[in-house]
């Protein structure tokens, strides 16, 4: 029964899961990399080269490792919200809190599973070009290309293990959030329910603005070995105190334009303020993709283009996890926006005034985390790194906000033309 249950609820549900698919496939993407390191270096008669490739295995997993954890963490937990009223009804069902936790478990071990499996088809064939692309920054010669590529089943199935339990850990909480939602969730919309942050966010935002607050004292008074990760430090702390930031930061910035400055406005900042559980999450992972593109400024890899190429090569993976994770909030969200659309229709709003409305959503989201990344940006611009100018933190930041602000307006206009195409009746019982 659990069975059948997994896969029907993922087939229905596809949308729902489709971003946690698309993380994955890049978690999947960095786990075989990494098997190919391993095989490569285990092949190779160069002590040097080989050790080269071992680093870039483990620098590369565990830079990737936290943006995949944290990634899949939020979107699993999204899912589970948006399918609250769902697992109110199985528990109607006779489930008991404990399935439906293993549901929502074997789902994402499913989900993490078929990632791996694509991964590995679309990765095999260009493994020679994203060794030596990838692995170029940390090689010994990196104008010398590798030789004897491998991939051998011991390192692929412990990068497998990995992987999938990797994403499985990353979901326990949220599954047992699924077990324990209230049966009254049954007749509500998914994303009404605010939910607080616990206590575990607390200890982690203390923990985060101690060890964010030491690390740049210290580095202000001279050290200049581990405090210069200070950057990283500073974004650990928002991601972790962002429930708290986010929604204030938009309330206060866009009160600056009053509310008769235009309906359309007014509809898209009272929409963004609303489903704040959407909002928050696109703006917490804007901001964190940009202050990451800040840091990469911050070390100097923006200074020409031999060490951009480099700084691609380490950091564009999670800078893509983050972008693609903020973008599927939005993506997921597809049923609930279709008819928030609708509904204004049929308040009187013309079908192009929802659509500007939408575009000026996503605006006041890039523009939200746009502010939040230069202040996280702000100490290394302050006190810049020994040989960098002040600003060199700020470059990156237009062109991430410009790809994440291109991303969420797409994600956010696509519904809204979509329900134009069909008739009002049914977009306004599409979320229901």
């Amino acid at each position: 029964m659990i069975a059948r249950l997994v896969v029907a609820d993922l087939v229905a549900g596809w949308r729902t899961w489709l971003g946690a698919f698309v993380v994955l496939f890049l978690s999947g993407v960095v786990a075989l990399v990494c098997a190919g390191d391993v095989s490569t270096a285990r092949a190779m008669d160069d002590p040097e080269q080989a050790a080269a490739l071992m680093n870039h295995a483990m620098i590369y997993s565990a830079m990737n490792g936290l943006v995949v954890v944290g990634g899949v963490a939020l979107l699993v937990g999204y899912a589970v919200r948006l399918q609250r009223t769902r697992h109110a009804l199985w528990q109607f069902a006779g489930l008991t809190p404990r399935s439906i936790a293993a549901v929502v478990l074997a789902q994402v071990a499913t989900v993490s599973v078929l990632a791996l499996v694509a991964a590995s088809i679309a990765v095999v064939p260009v493994l020679d070009l994203l060794l030596n692309g990838l692995s170029r920054p940390v090689r010994a010669d990196p104008d010398a290309p590798l030789v004897s590529i491998a991939l051998s089943p011991g390192p692929v199935a412990v990068a497998a293990l990995v992987h999938v339990g990797v994403a499985v850990a990353s979901a326990g909480l949220a599954a047992r959030r699924a077990g324990r939602t209230p049966a009254l969730v049954a007749v509500r919309r998914s994303l009404d329910e605010t939910v607080r942050p616990g206590v575990g966010r607390l200890v982690a935002t203390g923990l985060t603005g101690v060890l964010a607050v030491g690390a740049y004292a210290g580095y202000l008074l001279g050290d200049r070995g581990v405090t210069g990760l200070f950057p990283i430090a500073f974004i650990a702390l928002f991601a972790a105190a962002a429930p708290w930031l986010t929604g204030t930061v938009m309330r206060l910035w866009t009160a600056v334009l009053p509310a008769g400055v235009g309906t359309t406005w007014f509809v898209a900042r009272r929409n963004a303020l609303h489903a704040v559980a959407r909002s928050q999450a696109s703006v917490a992972l804007l901001a964190v993709a940009a202050a990451l593109g800040a840091f990469t400024g911050t070390i100097g890899l923006w200074d020409d283009p031999g060490t951009l190429v480099q700084g691609l090569a380490l950091f564009g993976v999670p800078v893509a996890v983050v972008l693609l994770t903020a973008g599927t909030t939005i993506f997921m969200a597809t049923p609930d926006r279709r008819r928030e659309g609708a509904a204004l229709v049929v308040a009187g709003m013309t079908w192009r005034a929802v659509t500007l409305a939408a575009a000026i959503e996503a605006l006041v989201v890039t523009g939200t985390a746009g502010l939040v990344a230069t202040v996280l940006a702000l100490p290394a611009t302050i006190v810049p790194f020994a040989g960098q100018q002040a600003v060199d933190s700020l470059r990156p930041l237009p062109w991430v906000l410009l790809v994440g602000f291109t991303l969420v307006v797409v994600l956010s206009i696509a519904p809204v033309l979509a329900a134009r195409r069909r008739p009002l009746v049914h977009e306004l019982g599409v979320a229901a």
